[in-house]
């Protein structure tokens, strides 16, 4: 990622960032007063020459108890401010999200065993007892 300030004649200071297949940033996404961290890496870059696309997949803390991935796309439609993320920055934000997939995992363990122990239950009562079968 390559970040550059460029001072236009009003002293206004424009920060440009470039972009490179594999960069890993992170982004801020307001919604109601709420600001949720997003971080995402560079997939890949593509023009036609009129327009370029950046492709992305991002991460975000969700509600729902998962992780929040999804692939996406900076068209230039509107602005999207992107900022460098450092190790120690992405190891922080990165915890709890895997923290939440590790709980997550555990709970659908729990349900597994539960669906084994029923399937198990189920099999013993349909079956028949052999010993009836063959006093007949």
């Amino acid at each position: 990622m390559e970040i550059k300030n460029l001072v236009e004649t009003a002293a206004a200071v424009t920060r440009v960032q470039t972009l490179h297949r594999g960069d890993v940033y992170k982004r801020i996404e307001e919604n109601g007063g709420d600001a949720t961290v997003i971080v995402g890496r560079v997939m890949d870059i593509a023009s036609n020459g009129e327009r370029t696309v950046v492709s992305v997949i991002e991460a975000m803390a969700s509600s729902w108890g998962m992780p929040t991935i999804r692939s996406s796309a900076f068209t230039g439609d509107k602005d999207v401010i992107v900022f460098p993320l450092s190790d120690l920055e992405l190891s922080v934000i990165a915890a709890p999200l895997f923290r939440q997939l590790e709980e997550a995992r555990q709970e659908a363990e729990k349900r597994l065993q539960t669906v084994a122990d029923r399937r198990g239950l189920l099999c013993r009562i349909l079956e028949t007892d052999k010993n009836d079968d063959m006093e007949d």
